[in-house]
């Protein structure tokens, strides 16, 4: 049995097309644990409405605590031993589960299950594929770090409860970069299945009472949690044996980290391009000269470098995020949903 977990905070508008595409499953051994997180609209009420009607639905509250607390008091109160995390406004295809279910059986010992998906518009005037043209099967094993970002989101991921927990599960308080820890992390330890068919939905601009964190907010976020996100990959990565646990590993943290810097260069943020260099446990890797090379006044010249890198690592044959799919075929009803 799969246990579907889905925090819940201010989610009125979203959260009953979120319950019926899980109850519209074609495989139905599930279970689904909202833990409603301090909301103060009628999500709740919402709720109540299929709870009553269905057996399958357990709803439990707490004051706010955040979404990585959520997410770990339902897979504490689960009862299956696998967990797919679903956010309350993202949307499953109705063999979503059957599918997962098939990749399970195909490598039970696997850590994580990731599938292709939609960004899609709560307007519906548009959608985007997040897809990976190297992997068109419905079950395959993977290379995470070949490129993390086109594997993983959290609505598209089921995970060993015993290998989730072993882990650590989601760090509580992080306001982002929460769920990619931890998947990166379930990563670098545990075998990583894919399905290469759009079966999931990251559903955006869904109106919402809750007024959006400023920008300062985020920005001081780049300090804080970024960095943790960062540095926790990087001690996991080192208890492993460093460079040689995961060549793959070793190239994304690279391009990821040197992203960061690109991205301090390109806003002229000198406080933050300090800040990464002195406090990002991985730059320990990189040689001296290239440190030294960021934080000279030479930034046309470091942005230039770092696109060169960058190309260096597309060239080791990484998928990478398209659009249009490629000499593949994908059934209709995974692409016109």
């Amino acid at each position: 049995m799969i246990s579907v977990v889905i925090p819940l905070y201010n989610k009125s508008l979203t959260i009953g097309n979120t319950i019926s595409s899980v109850l519209n499953q074609s495989c139905q051994d599930f279970e689904v644990v909202i833990v409603d997180d301090g909301s103060t609209d009628n999500s709740v009420e919402v709720v109540n409405q299929y709870v009553s009607d269905s057996s399958k639905i357990r709803l439990f509250h707490q004051a706010n605590q955040g979404v990585c607390a959520a997410r770990n008091k339902g897979v504490y109160e689960s009862k299956g031993e696998f967990v797919a995390f679903l956010d309350a406004d993202d949307l499953w295809h109705p063999r979503y589960l059957e599918l997962m279910n098939n990749m399970i059986k195909d490598k039970p010992d696997a850590g994580m299950y990731c599938s292709a998906g939609f960004y899609s518009r709560y307007d519906g005037k548009g959608k985007l594929l997040r897809i990976a043209n190297k992997y068109p099967k419905p079950s395959q094993h993977i290379d995470f770090f070949e490129n993390p970002v086109v594997f993983s989101h959290t609505s598209a991921t089921v995970v060993s409860k015993e290998k989730f927990l072993k882990v650590g599960g989601f760090v509580e308080g992080m306001k982002c970069c929460e769920d990619m820890r931890t998947f990166r992390i379930l990563a670098l330890y545990y075998p990583v299945m894919y399905c290469g068919w759009p079966i999931s939905k990251y559903v955006c601009g869904v109106p919402s009472a809750i007024t959006g964190t400023d920008k300062d907010e985020i920005r001081t976020w780049q300090f804080s949690y970024v960095t943790q996100y960062y540095n926790d990959i990087y001690d996991e990565m080192m208890k492993l044996g460093g460079v040689r646990c995961n060549h793959n590993a070793y190239l994304w943290f690279k391009f990821a980290v040197r992203g960061r810097i690109l991205g301090a260069l390109k806003s002229r943020d000198k406080e933050l391009l300090h800040y990464i260099i002195a406090n990002y446990k991985f730059m320990e890797i990189l040689r001296p000269v290239e440190k030294r090379f960021y934080l000279m006044d030479l930034d046309r010249i470091a942005i230039c470098w770092v696109y060169f890198t960058k190309a260096i690592w597309r060239l080791h044959g990484y998928p990478v995020f398209r659009e249009k799919l490629k000499n593949r075929e994908i059934p209709k009803e995974f692409l016109e949903w």
